[in-house]
């Protein structure tokens, strides 16, 4: 959703790197939330380890492009 948000923005460079920067932090929390939920066993730990390197590939696009705006 702060991407979908921040999209909308995108006229305002600073705006758009703020909701990026979020879904950032969102991606970041799930990426946590999934650790756990492999770590208790609430799911199997080789759909849990998938799940984790799709959230960090995301993470890492994510990067990327806030990069790619921010021309940091």
């Amino acid at each position: 959703m702060n991407i979908a948000e921040g999209y909308k923005r995108r006229r305002y460079k600073k705006d758009y790197v703020k909701f990026l920067v979020m879904a950032h932090g969102s991606e970041a929390e799930m990426e946590t939330a999934l650790e756990l939920c492999v770590r208790f066993k609430y799911v199997d730990e080789e759909q849990g380890r998938k799940l984790i390197a799709e959230y960090d590939e995301i993470g890492r696009m994510l990067s990327s492009l806030i990069e790619k705006i921010d021309g940091a």
